[in-house]
């Protein structure tokens, strides 16, 4: 289980868009992280609440993950829990308050090894930008 909170769901907008690419196509959730990548910008974002150590990862289809938590109708700090049912989709429950789940399909992809390509270590360079340029940037 992986919960995700509307702040979290931004990293659809790195999703890719050709639904030839399902792997690139999908939200990468788990570990802590949602993870998006289009082949040309990825964006990685923490998840609230703790990591779920020995959980595999889910890839949802982003539109379906973005339609059921929007449909969900969170509010405020309310969450989602996003975990796998065994049978080959996602559970999307809401969680803090509101009521409702909805199943959505898993893809049946690889994701690439991200965590390969982020560099470890020290920064090189450190920079600030503006949340409202960041977001037409990933536009």
């Amino acid at each position: 289980m992986s919960l995700i909170d509307k702040a979290a769901l931004s990293v659809v907008a790195a999703a890719a868009r050709d639904d030839a690419r399902p792997a690139l196509a999908g939200v990468l959730v788990g570990n802590g992280k949602a993870v998006c990548a289009d082949g040309f910008r990825l964006l990685a974002v923490d998840l609230p609440g703790p990591p779920y150590p020995g959980r595999p990862p889910v890839l949802v289809p982003a539109k379906a993950l973005e339609s059921a938590v929007k449909g969900l109708g969170l509010k405020g700090d309310e969450c989602a829990s996003v975990t796998a049912d065994g049978a080959g989709g996602a559970v999307v429950a809401a969680v803090r308050g509101g009521i409702g789940q909805t199943t959505v399909p898993l893809t049946d992809a690889t994701f690439p090894d991200w965590e390969a390509v982020v560099p470890k270590g020290e920064p090189l360079a450190r920079f600030s930008v503006s949340g409202r340029m960041l977001a037409d940037l990933c536009k």
